[in-house]
């Protein structure tokens, strides 16, 4: 919420200095107006500057947390194989301790929970390597063309001044 506060900010910085700058260069008044348009057009290239640092910075920030979710994933993972080859060694080796009616029951419990944290463990896989990937990373794009359309049209305008 704060980000995008000051996100707005600055772009009504911008506009204010593209405002500011049209209205002194129609004031024609040539050695004053230079120095006042290339003092203001400095401050925009910094605030542009400090705009493509902190897309730099969210991509890094974007790219950490998807190492952190792999990397979670595969904890997961190694978890489920040690936890259910625990589950079935007990079971093999303790089936010969239980009655029928109990291996029975212990057999469907030992399948009910390799079979369910099996399913969830690939909704996690599907998630973090499949789904999750391509609908961040095309909302990333889709922000990141509005960001460069924008940029361009401020230094087009820029250009043109």
């Amino acid at each position: 919420m704060a980000e995008r506060k000051k996100r707005k900010a600055a772009k009504k910085i911008n506009f204010y200095f593209l405002f500011v700058i049209e209205k002194i260069v129609s004031l024609q008044n040539s050695q004053q107006t230079d120095m006042i348009c290339d003092s203001l057009l400095t401050k925009i290239r910094c605030s542009m500057q400090e705009d493509v640092r902190n897309m730099t910075e969210q991509e890094e920030k974007m790219l950490y947390g998807k190492a952190q979710k792999r990397v979670q994933f595969k904890v997961h993972l190694m978890i489920f194989i040690l936890t259910n080859l625990l589950l079935w060694l007990l079971f093999g080796f303790g089936a010969k301790l239980f009655t029928e009616d109990a291996r029975s029951f212990v057999l469907q419990f030992v399948l009910f929970i390799s079979l369910t944290w099996g399913v969830v463990l690939t909704a996690h896989y599907l998630i973090v390597y499949k789904w999750g990937k391509t609908l961040v990373e095309k909302e990333f794009d889709k922000l990141k063309e509005d960001h460069k359309r924008k940029k361009k049209a401020l230094e087009n305008t820029l250009t043109d001044i």
